[in-house]
């Protein structure tokens, strides 16, 4: 009597069959295997309805099971990697995406004449990433306005890429400094500010015939109708060694501090705090913080703020390269401003247009680049 392949599994499993048998079915076995593996019928072996419901069953079992398996690895080591991402970024006071958002924000505050306007966010990512956003803005009389977002990206605290995109599609020469002591500029703006029409308000970087500390640069634009938005500041002999005399954003001598303090955490300062209890004990805390009272034309509280983002930038000069064309030389850069005290080459301006005119006319200053013109948007400021 033939056995089925249920009665010949079963006497395989107990040993009961033959040499003969038990090599047969071993084939059988392998045949099977085949099947299953690679989804290959044989044609001259027919298979019951019983036996292709057994192979059928246990293919999708195995396959199931190795789905769920797989799922539940994967599921794990996503949750480990966001949790051990978020106490990474967390960590410490103030923690490692704060550290980071700052380096980047404190950089183009001292490296780019609008660069206090422009604030970044951070969101942890996964497998220890974090992606930080930065909204770039500008301001143009007293409009402030978007021109661009810079995305980084980071692996711990390792900049892997970052990525620059402006709004606008203005391929002209980006404005610069002269530098004191030549005796002509070879190109300024004044021709262009008497052609633009009234109504229209505009910034502009304005190069001085001498460098000037920054009590009198205040005194400079004391009896004009202008807003100072970045002093450029001297770092080094700029052109004696390096025989430069004008120098833009690309140069590593392009540098200075907008002309309202950088508050950093540690000068803020609470206001208010409130705490509202939860469910068994737990609670919540909210703090509203302000920062020091600043009078405009403090030149010490202006100093002692710059100095301040330059040690903190020392702590993480190598983040801080990755951001401009060159090294910054934080340290070197710090001693010789002990050394030589602060003075400006220029400062970047806005106002309305005919206002910045009238500089034509002030001996103390050597130069003038137009950067952007935009219709009418000021209010007088208070001389």
């Amino acid at each position: 009597m033939k056995r089925t392949f249920e009665e010949k599994l079963h006497a395989y499993e107990k040993g009961e069959l033959t040499e003969e048998e038990k090599e047969a079915f071993e084939k059988e076995l392998d045949t099977l295997e085949n099947i299953f593996e690679n989804g290959e019928k044989q044609e001259n072996r027919p298979f019951n309805k019983k036996e292709q419901k057994i192979l059928r069953r246990g293919k999708w079992k195995a396959r199931i099971q190795t789905t769920f398996f797989v799922f539940i690895i994967f599921i794990g080591i996503l949750f480990i990697s966001m949790i051990g991402t978020g106490i990474y970024y967390s960590w410490g006071t103030p923690d490692k995406s704060e550290i980071i958002m700052n380096v980047k924000d404190y950089t183009a505050a001292l490296t780019d004449p609008y660069g206090s306007l422009s604030y970044s966010s951070a969101q942890g990512g996964l497998f220890f990433g974090l992606d930080v956003e930065t909204t770039m803005r500008k301001q143009v009389g007293d409009e402030i306005f978007e021109v661009g977002e810079s995305e980084s990206s980071f692996f711990f605290s390792y900049l892997r890429e970052q990525n620059d995109t402006l709004f606008t599609n203005d391929n002209s020469a980006s404005p610069g400094f002269y530098l004191p002591g030549e005796e002509e500029a070879q190109y300024s703006d004044w021709e262009h500010l008497e052609n633009l029409p009234e109504g229209t308000v505009s910034s502009a970087y304005i190069s001085f015939d001498e460098f000037l500390n920054t009590d009198e640069v205040f005194e400079l634009f004391d009896n004009y109708n202008l807003e100072i938005l970045w002093f450029g500041v001297q770092k080094g002999d700029m052109s004696d060694e390096y025989e430069i005399n004008f120098i833009s954003s690309s140069d590593p001598f392009f540098f200075g501090f907008p002309a309202a303090p950088i508050w950093l955490d540690e000068d803020m300062y609470t206001v208010e705090r409130e705490e509202e209890k939860g469910l068994f004990g737990s609670g919540t805390v909210s703090e509203t913080n302000s920062s020091p009272t600043y009078e405009d034309g403090d030149s010490e509280m202006l100093h002692e703020q710059f100095f301040k983002v330059l040690h903190f930038l020392s702590d993480h000069e190598k983040l801080a390269n990755k951001y401009v064309w060159d090294d910054l030389h934080i340290d070197d850069t710090i001693q010789y401003f002990e050394e030589n005290g602060i003075n400006h080459y220029g400062v970047v301006v806005t106002g309305p247009t005919k206002e910045l005119l009238k500089l034509r006319e002030n001996d103390e200053v050597y130069a003038l680049q137009l950067d952007e013109t935009r219709l009418w948007n000021w209010t007088d400021r208070e001389n």
